[in-house]
């Protein structure tokens, strides 16, 4: 008898910049689950960075008296 398979979606956004990732038919193993989250976050912060790097996304960096 297979194992009941389950599908797992992770998205992480900040306005129109995000970050999304599904895992379809993997069996509920909590280090793809691991795994994903931390794929998502590292994708994240390189899309960050490359908006910020060309251009398209501004930061306002406040300074502290």
């Amino acid at each position: 008898m297979a194992a009941p398979t389950k599908d797992a979606m992770i998205r992480i956004a900040y306005g129109e910049l995000y970050v999304q990732m599904v895992a379809e038919g993997h069996a509920g193993n909590p280090d793809v689950l691991d795994d994903m989250t931390r794929r998502a976050i590292d994708a994240f912060r390189m899309a960050a960075q490359a908006v910020v790097e060309t251009g398209i996304m501004d930061v306002d960096v406040e300074e502290e008296e």
